[in-house]
């Protein structure tokens, strides 16, 4: 709080730490990030599957069509790339395509619709048909690969690797 000026709101030190307790609230409750600062309503199963998303350092979703398992992968790594600077969030699927159209439709076309608090926090997206990638104000990134025995994704650095077999 030293290292602020005077009139800035981080200057005073009860609001720094309030500051914290509320990032270390929102980084234990993905739920409560996607429902309160997003906007996004969520079903009961999709706040389970979020919150434990955001404790377990590993998770497997089983679930049958229409589970919203794609929109759950976005909206995990959105809440994600928001609460924890300067994270590299990697989508790996066994096609370009199926990996990118977690970006470019639950991303772009739901998730952004959704919630003008996401918009706000993306700072650009390129899609293109040799890279797709979310860059966030906080230096995050959500990048996309394709996972096969061509892929170089071993020379690839992230922090988390989501690997998407949604059909």
């Amino acid at each position: 709080y030293k290292k602020f000026p005077s009139t800035h709101y981080l200057s005073n030190p009860d609001n720094v730490d309030h500051v914290l307790l509320w990032n270390t609230f929102f980084r234990r409750n993905l739920h409560r990030l996607a429902t309160d600062y997003l906007g996004i309503k969520l079903h009961f199963y999709q706040a389970i599957i979020l919150y434990f998303m955001g404790i377990s350092q590993l998770i497997a979703i089983i679930a049958s069509r229409a589970a919203a398992k794609s929109f759950i992968i976005a909206l995990f790594s959105c809440c994600r790339a928001i609460t924890r600077p300067y994270s590299r969030i990697v989508l790996g699927s066994a096609t370009r395509g199926q990996s990118k159209l977690i970006i470019s439709e639950k991303i772009v076309n739901e998730l952004m619709e959704m919630s003008p608090a996401l918009r706000k926090e993306i700072r650009s997206i390129k899609d293109s048909q040799n890279e797709s990638v979310v860059y966030f104000k906080n230096g995050s990134t959500i990048k996309v690969f394709t996972a096969n025995k061509f892929a170089k994704c071993r020379a690839m650095r992230y922090n988390i690797l989501i690997p998407c077999r949604c059909t």
